[in-house]
């Protein structure tokens, strides 16, 4: 009887395990492939600059795709901006910008969130977690979800971010 209610623990618990996995990374899953992309500087970008204003006047004009225009400032992180452009992932448009502090790279997907489907964080309050091989910080900011994804570890990308 002990082993079999070993094993009946260990297959509740994985099936947990599995569910939380896939519940995780389903949000992310349909643009992981952008995402890999960009952080290997690999992802073309329509707008290649260094002016936060000169790419939201670009997202702001294609408002319609349903983007937001608002673009994170990261260079107190260290971080600069390269660019961004938008890429059509199944049915929905995503906007990612790029930033770079020379050694890793950022990406940058803000959401609306009923374009959102991940774990929802409180305003001002962020969400971290790994997912598909990338680190994760998600922010609630206003009316719109910022999702950073970096192939950095997490720990350094939040206390690069944070400033700790």
């Amino acid at each position: 009887m002990g082993a079999a209610f070993r094993w009946a623990a260990l297959a509740v618990a994985a099936s947990a395990v599995l569910w939380l996995a896939i519940r995780t990374e389903a949000p992310f899953e349909p643009a992981m492939e952008s995402y890999h992309l960009a952080l290997r500087g690999r992802l073309p970008l329509e707008v290649q600059t260094g002016n936060a204003p000169e790419l939201e006047a670009f997202y702001a004009a294609r408002r319609s795709a349903g983007v937001p225009s608002h673009v994170v400032d990261l260079s107190p992180a260290g971080f600069r901006l390269l660019g961004g452009g938008l890429r059509q992932v199944g049915q929905q448009t995503v906007r990612l910008t790029l930033y770079s502090d020379g050694r890793s790279f950022i990406v940058c997907d803000f959401r609306h969130p009923d374009a959102y489907d991940g774990p929802m964080p409180e305003a001002g309050k962020p969400v971290t977690f790994t997912s598909g091989g990338l680190s994760f910080v998600v922010q609630r900011m206003g009316d719109e979800i910022c999702i950073l994804a970096s192939r950095m570890p997490l720990f350094r990308m939040v206390a690069l971010l944070t400033g700790a």
